[in-house]
């Protein structure tokens, strides 16, 4: 069977330690803007199920081999026992593809900020 932990709210100093012991990510969140938790977990290998909505949607269109999107409990099932039987973290190289897109859309965002204030170079 599939074993399941709601951690519930987790202080920000522990996350990064905690991803090396998920496995899987499950997000039943509604509505997401950013996703900045699906990224940080598959930026640490962990693969995530999440609800179809416009952040979870960019998030597949940046890093399609990491997420698994589902619209109802059926397919949310679904696809948590066909990830569950792969049983393994995303592999290195895909990781540090995550991080690197990641990276470039940091430096593109802070990009545009600075620009937006209109300081010259």
């Amino acid at each position: 069977g599939i074993e399941l932990h709601f951690l519930g709210r987790i202080p920000n100093k522990d996350i990064e330690s905690l991803w090396s012991e998920i496995t899987l990510l499950l997000s039943t969140a509604k509505e997401e803007s950013f996703g900045i938790s699906l990224r940080e977990a598959e930026m640490s290998g962990t693969r995530v199920i999440a609800f179809t909505n416009s952040g979870t949607s960019l998030n597949k269109d940046l890093f399609p081999e990491g997420i698994v999107l589902f619209e109802d409990l059926r397919s949310a099932f679904d696809a948590l026992g066909q990830e569950h039987s792969k049983n393994q973290i995303l592999s290195m190289s895909i990781q540090r593809k995550f991080r690197k897109t990641q990276e470039e859309i940091n430096l593109n965002s802070i990009k545009t900020m600075v620009a937006s204030w209109g300081v010259p170079r």
